[in-house]
């Protein structure tokens, strides 16, 4: 007896109403409009649905985010690493803490 092969794409429309919230085609095409150049917040504010939601959607139609925004994204975050107070360095100071406890140096 052989195993009969698994379409899960043969599935997804009974799920789908299954869940209740299926995507319609006007979803589906704003969605594609978007998500290339958009953030999380900004898809969520546009998509009104969850985020894992909107990107479990992206998945199955195979979008992903644009090299450049990828690209912006990153250098935004980098900026906001190197510029937080914690990390800024104080000329003239030693940026780190001396343990002055008399049991520092023993092992």
């Amino acid at each position: 007896m052989a195993k009969e092969k698994y379409d899960s794409k043969a599935k997804e429309p009974e799920d789908a109403e299954m869940l209740g919230n299926s995507w319609s085609d006007g979803e589906d095409s704003l969605l594609r409009e978007h998500f290339p150049f958009s953030t999380d917040d900004e898809l969520i504010e546009t998509m009104s649905r969850s985020i894992n939601s909107i990107k479990g959607r992206a998945y199955r139609l195979g979008l992903k985010k644009h090299w450049s925004f990828v690209q912006k994204v990153h250098k935004q975050n980098a900026k906001k690493r190197w510029t937080s107070e914690k990390s800024k360095r104080q000329p003239g100071k030693k940026n780190y803490k001396i343990n002055s406890s008399a049991k520092a140096g023993k092992f």
